[in-house]
């Protein structure tokens, strides 16, 4: 059974990935977008400032780690 899994916007990236490592390809997938490595350079930074930093859509960030957090893959666009 899956549990519930809520993130919350002042989760370090670290914090997310403690919970579920599925989500380190979510992060993988910024590092082409941002042109740096999320796990190495912002690992303690909570994902409200890092979407901030980049002027990411923390909403759209929180959906898709939510979504491999679950299990369930993201459909490639």
């Amino acid at each position: 059974m899956k549990r519930n899994y809520k993130i919350k916007p002042d989760m370090t990236v670290l914090e997310v990935l403690k919970e579920n490592r599925k989500c380190e390809d979510v992060f993988k997938k910024y590092d082409k977008k941002i042109g740096k490595c999320v796990c190495c350079e912002f690992l303690f930074t909570p994902l409200n400032h890092f979407a901030g930093k980049f002027d990411l859509d923390l909403q759209k960030l929180i959906e898709e780690l939510e979504t491999y957090a679950m299990g369930i893959k993201e459909k490639t666009n």
